[in-house]
């Protein structure tokens, strides 16, 4: 099934972006931006804490097999890996908490309920 679209050139110039940026090949979508993988291991490390997931998760066989059909260039990781992502994002959340708590003026009270 094949969609042609007709666009005026001179009023639409975000369409023309879009077709700049992606092409159509044999009715695939191919995108050319470049895979950042810091951030697609810091993703799965955020997956895994969001939803409670074992760190196996990252090696699970159909999880890898999505990532590399997305995008052929993805490196994926050990569950190893995504531990050490975790305990980074920790660390820096831990930091983040840190130095909001010293900047605020006054008293604040703390309680939890175990």
């Amino acid at each position: 099934m094949s969609k042609f679209f007709s666009i005026d050139a001179s009023c639409n110039t975000t369409l023309l972006h879009h077709r700049a940026k992606c092409h159509e090949i044999d009715n695939q979508i191919v995108s050319h931006q470049p895979l950042d993988q810091a951030t697609y291991r810091e993703m799965v490390a955020l997956a895994i804490i969001k939803h409670n997931y074992p760190f196996s998760f990252a090696e699970h066989e159909n999880n890898m097999l999505l990532h590399c059909y997305l995008n052929p260039n993805v490196k994926t990781i050990s569950r190893n890996t995504a531990k050490s992502d975790m305990i980074k994002i920790y660390k820096r959340e831990k930091e983040n908490l840190k130095h909001d708590l010293k900047s605020i003026i006054g008293r604040f009270c703390l309680s939890s309920d175990l």
